[in-house]
């Protein structure tokens, strides 16, 4: 549908307009902002469709400047640790869906994404909205959502909003078209789109037809929403903001109120004048929390590392020495003073998991290290060991059926020890170990690092020893470069 100049002016400066509302009620919120703040849901609403707003503009959106300045990382930090913990209310939940804006690359934001997308409990929109890979069951819920009949008597705004946000979640707000089951199921959207805009129409609410008017341009980007439109422009009001009904007003929106219909209207409007999405060059993010976890562990215990290998028992020290040597790259067999160190015939086999199969501190450890003191009786049947020796070491193609129930079973008991040994195991094969409950327990274990990190000096090098291996055995375990595991 494309719009004359004199058209396409207006809707900027209506969109101007409802932007500046927007900024002056966010910067009348407190700094910092309390989790529990009545306005907190309207915030993450702002900080959730700001980037949507950059994708049509083909540059930074200003609602995303203007979000970041009461929604910070300090705040969606504390909503992914209640979520963690188990205790995140809606408001905690609206602020993890919401803060890729500010957190992107934060662990404890990534953790919590992933918790609330493996929680069933949660709305199918939010579980979309924080997904990071395709998921078969959620897609199937989510269509059912679409499809889901909804007689005329009974269609209210509540059903017009859970389609709405569950569809814009399908199309990531337009950056790309969802692979649905079936074609028919694109139809049957449409149409029910056009029911509910009809619906909205009628009854003159501001909200749901802005919400149709973006869900008939994702399907169809070259639908007529004039008349739609021509509704939404005519009820903003004079302070910028959009009320929930239509109708002339002269009355000031707070926050809270005005919110939600005014960021639906922002959002019909930018889609109504752009021609489709427009990529935002940003710096590439990758979500992968547990490596995430893994950084932040070690930034935070390598000022203590150098007292602590001193201060060691060079056994203990081996344990420490060859977590960091695994996970910096940096020679600390060397730098912990253990040089020709005589490792013992028991201590091998300790030794050899844990280097591998990091090839750089298993060639360290060959290398720095004393290590002809004696062999255990059938060592060459050992890769690890094979590994350490400088032997070539085979692969499996898959994980057992007997380890992965060990491994669940110790996921489930919250037993650290035998959840390293099983993953210390699960290396030794190429695949088999993408299961939802196993990456749980390993984002729970990367929590309590993190968690221990805000106090290094409380942390025990022992402990500190048994986070890196635990961590960077998961880190390899779940969240691997696609490209060295083709290699490998």
């Amino acid at each position: 549908m494309p719009l004359d100049a004199p058209y396409q002016q207006l809707m900027r400066l209506l969109s101007v307009r409802a932007l500046e509302w927007v900024r002056q009620r966010v910067m009348d919120l407190p700094d910092p902002i309390a989790p529990d703040h009545p306005a907190i849901g309207a915030l993450a609403g702002a900080g959730l469709v700001a980037p949507a707003l950059s994708g049509f503009r083909g540059c930074t959106s200003p609602l995303e400047e203007i979000a970041s300045r009461r929604m910070t990382l300090p705040l969606v930090q504390a909503a992914s640790e209640a979520v963690l913990a188990g205790r995140g209310g809606s408001a905690h939940r609206e602020l993890v869906v919401a803060g890729r804006l500010v957190a992107g690359d934060d662990p404890l934001w990534q953790m919590a994404r992933r918790a609330l997308t493996d929680d069933t409990t949660a709305n199918v929109h939010d579980r979309l909205a924080t997904r990071s890979r395709d998921d078969a069951g959620l897609m199937e819920q989510a269509e059912a959502v679409v499809r889901r009949p909804i007689p005329d008597e009974v269609v209210c705004a509540a059903a017009i909003d859970s389609f709405a946000r569950v569809l814009m979640q399908l199309y990531r707000f337009g950056e790309q078209r969802p692979r649905l089951s079936h074609p028919r199921i694109y139809g049957e959207a449409f149409a029910k789109a056009l029911r509910f805009a009809d619906w909205a129409r009628h009854r003159g609410d501001v909200t749901a037809m802005s919400q149709m008017v973006f869900c008939l341009r994702l399907i169809d980007p070259g639908h007529d929403v004039t008349e739609l439109m021509a509704e939404v422009i005519a009820s903003q009001r004079p302070d910028g903001s959009f009320p929930c009904k239509t109708g002339y007003s002269t009355a000031d929106q707070d926050f809270r109120t005005g919110a939600v219909p005014t960021l639906a209207a922002l959002a019909a409007l930018h889609i109504a004048q752009t021609g489709g999405w427009q990529p935002v060059r940003r710096g590439a993010r990758q979500d992968r929390p547990l490596s995430a976890a893994l950084s932040r562990f070690v930034t935070a215990i390598l000022p203590s590392a150098d007292a602590w290998c001193a201060g060691l028992d060079p056994d203990d020290c081996l344990d420490l020495a060859a977590g960091l040597t695994r996970v910096t790259g940096e020679n600390w067999f060397l730098r912990g003073g253990l040089r020709r160190h005589p490792v013992r015939r028991d201590r091998l086999a300790r030794l050899a998991l844990a280097v591998f199969p990091d090839l750089n501190a298993t060639r360290l450890a060959r290398d720095m290290l004393d290590i002809n003191g004696g062999w255990p009786a059938g060592w060459r049947a050992d890769p690890a060991l094979r590994a350490l020796r400088g032997l070539p070491v085979t692969l499996g193609d898959a994980a057992d059926v007997a380890l992965l129930a060990r491994w669940s079973q110790a996921a489930a008991r919250n037993d650290p020890a035998e959840f390293d040994l099983c993953c210390q195991q699960a290396l030794l094969f190429r695949n088999g170990r993408d299961c939802d409950s196993l990456h749980a327990a390993a984002l729970k274990y990367a929590h309590q690092a993190v968690l221990s990190a805000e106090t290094p000096q409380g942390i025990a090098p022992r402990d500190a020893a048994a986070h890196l291996c635990r961590l960077s055995r998961a880190a390899q375990l779940f969240e691997a470069d696609p490209m060295l595991v083709a290699a490998a």
